[in-house]
């Protein structure tokens, strides 16, 4: 057994299994979390110009004078620049938005600040270096 290809390994999975579950909850938030926070037409736990990560999946796309999105059946936002997106219903993703409010009437909205990307690339990527994790564990508790 070669110990350090073993043990490097074994930090190379744990890195990568702290990445699979720990990535998404630490530096972002979830659609249906940020959704549960509207009351009414104001959302209580942030500020006009406040910025947030947020994850989730896209349960419609509607085209009218901009893009909007709504992720997880309960949270949307617009996309103004754009009048077309890379993405359709059913994928994963991840954005940074900002909340907006409405000059004329009451009401808040998030806006997209940045790029749509997909969230599965990013676990693909925590799954690989799982696997790497694995391997070189798996060589190293075989080598003599």
């Amino acid at each position: 057994m070669d110990k350090r290809f073993f043990f490097s390994g074994v930090a190379i999975l744990l890195v990568g299994t702290l990445l699979i579950f720990a990535f998404w909850p630490l530096f972002s938030t979830s659609a249906e979390s940020v959704g549960e926070d509207r009351d009414g037409l104001l959302y209580e736990s942030y500020e006009k110009d406040d910025t947030v990560m947020i994850r989730g999946t896209i349960t419609e796309i509607v085209f009218i004078d901009h893009v909007y999105v709504e992720l997880d059946d309960d949270f949307s936002f617009i996309v103004s620049d754009e009048s077309s997106i890379d993405f359709s219903e059913g994928d994963l993703i991840y954005a940074r938005l900002i909340l907006r409010d409405d000059r004329i009437l009451p009401d808040e909205y998030w806006e997209l600040h940045g790029e749509i990307r997909s969230k599965q690339t990013v676990d693909y990527l925590f799954y690989f270096v799982s696997g790497a994790g694995v391997i070189i564990a798996a060589a190293g508790a075989t080598k003599e």
